[in-house]
Parts: C-alpha cells; structure tokens; sequence
C-alpha cells in the first residue's frame, strides 16, 4: 500500500511539470508543422514585421541542411535537425529552466518516496510492525516473526504433577541431604498438643487389624497401612492421600490385596520419600515347591492422576527368600526414590551348622529390564540364633544401611547388636562395615529389634524392648569419624513390660523422633514424639503422650514419622470401629 500510493504521488507530480511545460512545448511544435508549411518561413515576435513583408527568412543552418539530409544522403534537406538546433540556440534561456524542473521533479519524485518509506519503517520498528523489503500485495495473516508463548524449560515440570514416570529413573534427584546440625533443629513446642489431621481411618470389616504396619511419605500426605488378615488371611494394603484442609484422606486407587489366603500380604510396609511406590512383604509365603515359609516382597508403582483415577502397578517381579523358612520380609526398607531396597530374612541359615543366622540383601531395580538385581553381597549373622535381618534401614540414597541382630550374644544372651554398612562400588560392589557398630548393654535387651536411619544415614535409632525387665527403652546415635557415639539420654518406657522400641521412627534430618509401647497399661498402648536439644543433649517430649481408646486395642503397635518431623501414624490394629466390627483396626495421623 505504501508502494502503491508512493507511485501514484510521483506520477502526479510528474504529469504536473508537464502540464507547466505545456505551453512552450506546444510553441515548439506550432514552429515545425509551421515550418513544414511555408516552406520554411519564419515567423515570430521578433520578425513579425518580416512576415507581413512576405521575405521568406531562411532559417540558420538551411544552407547546411540543405546538402544533407536525415540519413546523411544529400537528397532532401534535414529539416528537424536544423529547426531544433536553431530552435535550442534562439529559445536558450526558456530550455534552461524546464531541464532544471525536470530535473527537480525526478529528484523529488525519488527522494520523497524514500524518506516517507524511512519514516514508517522506523515508526513500524518502535511499534513493533516488522515489514518486508518487498510488500506482499495480500496481508498476511500473522507477522513475518513472532515470539513463542512462552519460554521452553528443558528438565523438571513447572509444578509437581501427581502423576509418575511409568518406573522410577536412575536420574531421579534425591532430596538434599546437607549435614545434621542439630543446634539448627526447627522449633517444635513441648507443652503443645498433637491434633489429629482429618478423620481416623477405620477398618471396614471384622477382624481386618487395619494399621499393623504404617508408613508415611516425606511430607505426610501419603499414608500406607495394612490388613494382614483380611480376605481369609490373603491380606490387603491401602494408600490414602491427604486432601483439602483441614484434611480429608482420599484412598489412592484400590485395595491391594495379597496372592493367595494364608500368607497375610502387609506384614511390614515401606514406602518412598514422595509416596510413589510402595513395598510390601509376606513373611509367611510359601511356594509351590514346598518351601515352607519362604517369604515374598512385591514392590508397586502408582498410576494415575487423582488419587481415585489412581492403579497401583506391580514393578518388576516379587523377590522371594533363597530357602524354605527364611521368612524373607520380615523387615523392609525403601531408599528415598524407591529404586533401591533391602530385605531381612532373620530365620536365614547360612549353612547346616548356623541355624537361624540371619541375613540381609538389597536390590536394585533395572528399570530397562524390570527387575530387582541383588547389589552386594549377602549381609549374615556371625553365630547361630542372631537373627540378622530383625529389622533394616536404609540411608535417602541407598548407599549406607543397618542390620539389626536382636539375639546376638556379644554382650550377653540376647543383647543383640547393629551393623552399619557402605556400599564400595568396586571390584563388582560390596558392603563393607562402617565404624563398629554398636551393641546392647544387657542380657536380653534384644537391642536391634527396631532400627530406624536417618536420610544421610549419620543418625540411628535403635529399640531395646527386654531393658529393665521388659520396660524397653530407646538409644540415639551418631557418627563421629566413623565411630558410633550415643546422643542424648535413654528414652525409657513408663512401666515394667511396656516393651518401649518394638517400633521406632526417625526424621530424615534425625531431629525428631517418635517412639511407641503397644503393650502399656493391659494393651492399650500409647506414643510419644521427641526433639533433639543441643543445647543441653537431651531428647525433650514433644507434645503431650498419646493413648489407645481402651483396653486390648494395642495403639502404637506400628508408627511411622513423616521425612520432614511433623506429623506421625500410628495403628490400633485391635480397636473396634463398631460393636460388631471387632478388631477391625484403626489408623490416627497427627501433626503438632
């Protein structure tokens, strides 16, 4: 369009010089067809009075013109040559100034479209209107260039979505794990409440124990339980999420039940750091070649957006104890991405000589191949009956574990004892001890029989539950150049045989602390949070206790503190949700 009018505005001026010129070109031409006529005379101004004579006026140059004609043959006379050179010679000062407009017209008629072209452009830029050198003569429909809608992030999503990759990748990044500073701790009260979060959640038919095993995601928003002896004893296990406020646990997805009746599926639970996946473990299994006992672990990967269009998905293949009566799952642990577990097999006999020996293997998951491959070398009991294997933890990255022996004799009968492991990856990776280890101080403390790690795998529970004629007790360690040094005071359960520390859960920055007696007070049982104080190296009470609702219901009987400290699960696998729904269990979270 610019072009067009441009155009159009030259021609104008254009045809306006030659409308100016008009009148001396029109003179001009008046003088030749004159000139033709009369056989050359002249007439004009200045020989008016010649005219009126009748003297024929030779032109200047007929004489010349005379000899030679337009194409050089002297034939006729060249009568436009010789009329325009004396036409140029006498009208000089009229030819002069047209050439000068014609001239300016051209220039103006080149300059102008230019600048009016610059000037836009320039407007067009500081618009944001980008033009081509040559117009289109159609509009097109967008600009020429256009900025996307938005930048391109290459790597993690904007938001956190509910949905997973389909298997747990080897890039998955790993919470920070920054040093424990405990004098850095968060603030926690001691003379506070616990509140519970939401509703209890019931069991939904007699005898189910719903809540013998619990385990909490990092933030506390995923919650496992299970029902060992639901289905005729098959077993089941459910995922509940944490929606809305003050807080509604949705199930996620549907029951997962157990293979085949008997085998009481969700006797030990773990679960990874966002709540993804989940492991769960049948003591009891058996296989069909008659390998009494064997035990199964099946680990499940969740699909899905919400958590009611949730499925729970099988990853990989079960892992199955080596021989019959292993009882392979009695303890389980998740590394935080969930791609890295080790299982305990404490009725493990190493050879017919060690019976009861005890042992414990991990697994790493191939997502390529979905499989568990075994990582390292099997971790065994030194002598007969030490049960290696009672219970398991695992560091966030799955590097660093600990190997309960609850039975071990090092410090008298049934003392029991904890390795600490780091995994070497050389020469095909093994487990090697990290520092000594740490062991019970009494005869039958059964120290080891709950161990909980914290997530850089510097910090370590362990429950003693036959200290003090059965009252138990708990005690708190951590790695000093690679030694096992004690922290803080004991924690004591309030009663001869409470059994304080069959249950026992760290925070991953191993500040807090929750442990639990099930069978305090003819089996109520109750639970209490602890906060690590530098200042003084004590683990003050957080919060007020917490007790079952009546006898018998074995409240704390499974606990589990979530990654970052503020809240806790626990079951009540024998609480009674109605009269007629006994033992239906129950499961409490709480958060301070």
């Amino acid at each position: 369009a610019t072009a067009e009018s441009t155009g159009g505005w030259h021609k104008n001026l254009m045809g306006l010089n030659r409308a100016n010129a008009a009148p001396e070109l029109a003179e001009s031409n008046e003088l030749v067809e004159r000139q033709h006529a009369n056989q050359y005379a002249f007439t004009s101004n200045d020989h008016s009075a010649m005219a009126v004579a009748g003297v024929t006026v030779t032109p200047p140059g007929a004489l010349r013109a005379s000899s030679e004609n337009n194409d050089g043959n002297n034939d006729e006379p060249d009568v436009k040559q010789e009329t325009m050179l004396w036409f140029c010679s006498r009208h000089s000062k009229l030819i002069i100034p047209l050439l000068v407009i014609f001239v300016v017209g051209i220039v103006i008629g080149v300059t102008v479209p230019l600048l009016t072209a610059a000037n836009k452009e320039e407007a067009n830029i500081s618009s944001g209107i980008i033009e081509t050198a040559d117009p289109n003569p159609f509009q097109t429909l967008a600009p020429s260039v256009a900025p996307t809608g938005a930048p391109i992030q290459e790597g993690s999503t904007l938001s956190p979505t509910l949905v997973p990759t389909p298997f747990p990748t080897s890039e998955y990044t790993l919470p920070p794990v920054p040093p424990i500073q405990f004098d850095a701790a968060p603030p926690i009260s001691s003379t506070g409440s616990w509140s519970l979060v939401g509703e209890p959640i019931d069991g939904v038919s007699g005898n189910e124990q719903f809540g013998t095993a619990v385990a909490l995601s990092y933030s506390g928003n995923v919650v496992a339980a299970s029902a060992p002896p639901a289905n005729t004893r098959r077993g089941l296990v459910r995922l509940f999420q944490c929606m809305g406020s003050p807080g509604d646990w949705i199930q996620i997805g549907g029951d997962i039940h157990g293979d085949e009746q008997g085998w009481r599926s969700g006797q030990v639970l773990a679960i990874s750091g966002l709540g993804l996946t989940v492991a769960i473990s049948s003591p009891l299994y058996s296989s069909k070649n008659s390998k009494d006992k064997v035990g199964k672990v099946r680990v499940f990967s969740r699909y899905g957006g919400s958590p009611m269009n949730s499925t729970w998905t099988p990853q990989g293949k079960p892992i199955f104890g080596s021989a019959a009566g292993d009882e392979a799952g009695s303890s389980v642990a998740l590394s935080e991405d969930g791609t890295r577990m080790i299982v305990g097999s404490p009725f493990h006999e190493s050879s017919s000589m060690r019976k009861d020996t005890g042992c414990a293997q991990v697994f790493q998951f191939n997502s390529s191949l979905q499989m568990w491959n075994q990582v390292g070398q099997d971790i065994t009991g030194s002598i007969p009956n030490d049960r290696a294997g009672s219970s398991v933890a695992i560091s966030a990255s799955g590097n660093r574990i600990a190997v309960g022996s609850p039975f071990t004799d090092h410090s008298g009968s049934d003392a029991g004892q904890v390795q600490i492991y780091d995994y070497e990856d050389t020469g095909g990776g093994r487990w090697v001890p990290f520092g000594k280890g740490v062991s019970g101080s009494y005869p039958s403390d059964e120290f080891g029989n709950a161990i909980s790690l914290s997530g850089d795998g510097h910090v370590l529970a362990v429950g003693a539950v036959g200290r003090e004629n059965g009252r138990g007790a708990v005690q708190i360690f951590r790695s000093v150049q690679r030694q096992w040094e004690k922290i803080g005071q004991d924690i004591l359960g309030i009663s001869e045989n409470d059994n304080l520390g069959v249950t026992v859960s760290i925070s991953f920055f191993g500040d807090r602390l929750i442990v639990s007696s099930q069978n305090h007070n003819k089996a109520t049982g109750y639970v209490q949070a602890y906060a690590f104080n530098a200042s003084n190296n004590l683990w003050n009470q957080a919060g007020n206790s917490l007790f079952g609702e009546g006898d018998g219901v074995n409240f704390g009987y499974s606990v589990s503190i979530s990654g970052n400290g503020y809240r806790f699960a626990a079951g009540s696998r024998y609480f009674d949700p109605t009269p007629e729904m006994n033992s239906g269990g129950q499961l409490k979270i709480y958060e301070l």
